[in-house]
């Protein structure tokens, strides 16, 4: 299970940004507060399905914004998380999509293995 790229739309501090991974070990560097934590919790949203960082997911909602996304390719499938504060339709929400397809969180978890430590 490889993940080959990653969108975040109203992710944190990302307004919109689209990272592409190959096969080999991907390092990740930046200055302070530039997003790399961000950019890792998002990859462990697609894996697990939330956020290690924080309790209610809808916190990971860029400030000013109602919906996340978070999109990811791995091994041909196309897996995304959709996550809406309570501002949106007066409920906070989230969503699983398998290739568009909307799935349970069960089926969803498994599809890209992480682990943070």
């Amino acid at each position: 299970m490889i993940l080959k790229s990653i969108l975040l739309k109203d992710f944190r501090n990302y307004s919109k940004s689209e990272f592409e991974f190959t096969k080999n070990t991907t390092i990740i560097v930046g200055p302070n507060t530039s997003g790399k934590s961000n950019l890792i919790e998002g990859i462990f949203f697609l894996a697990k399905g939330g956020s290690f960082r924080t309790e209610k997911d809808e916190n990971t909602i860029r400030f000013g914004h109602n919906l996340a996304r978070i999109k990811g390719k791995v091994n041909g499938l196309e897996l995304e998380a959709l996550v809406a504060n309570s501002d949106f339709n007066n409920r906070a929400f989230k969503k699983y999509l398998i290739n568009g397809v909307s799935r349970k969180r069960s089926d969803f978890v498994g599809n890209l293995v992480g682990v943070i430590f």
